[in-house]
């Protein structure tokens, strides 16, 4: 057998055990620390991609419904001015004299004006057109119900939206 080894020696190599266990402790930790860390990280990487995910779709849902209830809003517009073009066109047609020409023609003027519709091209063109005859309807001669016609179909053929 070895000679045994002094009480010092004994001493310093128990110190030597202990500071490598230690260590060991140490480093295993460390080591299970990043894997905790790099769990985590990647955890919260994913739930930022799903919350990034939920947010887009959120928004994506947000604009369609917005999109319907800017497309509703347009068919109710476009169905308002049909109707009131179409009344207008009634009464052109139901004028008797030239007072109630030239009235019905000042009002779709004012239609035009206040509704905005006298900037889209073909409206424009019309008014261009036809402005200096409807503005003499008051000096026009019987019979009105040629002249009652043509401020109809003036008035039908107006466009309500950009796209008529």
């Amino acid at each position: 057998m070895l000679a045994e080894l002094s009480y010092f020696r004994k001493l310093w190599n128990k110190g030597v055990d202990i500071s490598a266990g230690v260590i060991t402790s140490v480093i295993t930790s460390v080591i299970i620390g990043l894997i905790g860390l790099l769990f985590w990280r990647v955890k919260l990487w994913l739930d930022l991609r799903t919350e990034e995910r939920k947010q887009r779709q959120e928004h994506r849902i947000a604009q369609e419904l917005e999109s319907e209830k800017r497309r509703g809003d347009e068919i109710r517009l476009e169905e308002r001015l049909t109707g009131e073009r179409e009344a207008l066109a009634k009464i052109a047609e139901s004028s008797k004299n030239t007072n109630h020409l030239s009235d019905c023609w000042a009002q779709f003027e004012k239609w035009l004006d206040e509704n905005r519709l006298d900037r889209f091209g073909e409206n424009r063109t019309i008014l261009i057109a036809h402005g200096p005859w409807g503005r003499s309807l008051r000096s026009c001669s019987p019979p009105y119900g040629e002249q009652a016609a043509t401020l109809a179909g003036i008035i039908r053929a107006t466009a309500v939206t950009p796209e008529e």
